[in-house]
């Protein structure tokens, strides 16, 4: 997590080490999730749908380049921050691939950063509809007027009935969809606080 500098990635700053328990020092997560801010019926503008589902799917993208399975993507993980960016939080479930190292996690036919791509799938459709399917690996898509046959036929690409066909996420960025309307977002690193300071990680320590 440590290695991870991206400016919608949640940043893992220090780990703090005792006798009884290990601490995480993290960035602030944000107001609240996805789940909580998406209203019934889903986003209706599209154009805020698209530069949130950009910045979701330019982390993945980065994840993946840096050969790393988040494992748990869904609406509540993730947030968006004061400025209303996104962070994606929660590498509980993640994997690390080592180099010369094949991906061995699988969920039914999703294996290795698959399993991530088709919750983007997922995770678009829940913010131009607001629905989550039952049956995760196999939803039944109806969409609203409000959401643009361009949208429709990316949730249905990413959402494909074999999952083997299911483009990748650098893939999903390249879709003209995603393209509308702003730059395209990049992979740049962005600075962090440096808390390597003694006297930062106590104040923090003692903060809890």
């Amino acid at each position: 997590m440590k290695t991870l500098n991206h400016p919608n990635v949640i940043h893992l700053f220090q780990v703090i080490e005792t006798h009884r328990y290990d601490y995480l020092v993290m960035e602030h997560g944000g107001r609240a999730s996805l789940f909580d801010l998406i209203p019934p019926g889903g986003m209706q503008e599209e154009e805020e749908a698209r530069r949130l589902f950009r910045q979701i799917t330019c982390a993945v993208c980065y994840c993946h380049k840096m050969h790393i399975l988040h494992g748990d993507l869904k609406p509540q993980n993730v947030v968006l921050d004061a400025r209303g960016n996104i962070r994606i939080i929660d590498f509980g479930l993640s994997t690390v691939l080592k180099p010369g190292q094949e991906w061995d996690r699988a969920w039914g036919p999703l294996e290795g950063p698959t399993m991530d791509t088709w919750q983007l799938g997922i995770i678009l459709n829940f913010i131009l509809t607001g629905n989550r399917p039952h049956d995760i690996l196999h939803p039944e898509l109806e969409f609203s007027q409000h959401v643009s046959p361009e949208a429709q036929r990316l949730i249905r690409k990413i959402l494909e009935e074999d999952p083997r066909a299911s483009p990748s996420a650098e893939e999903i960025l390249a879709d003209p969809w995603l393209n509308q309307g702003e730059e395209k977002s990049s992979f740049h690193d962005v600075p962090l606080p440096n808390l390597s300071d003694p006297t930062v990680l106590t104040m923090l320590f003692d903060m809890g």
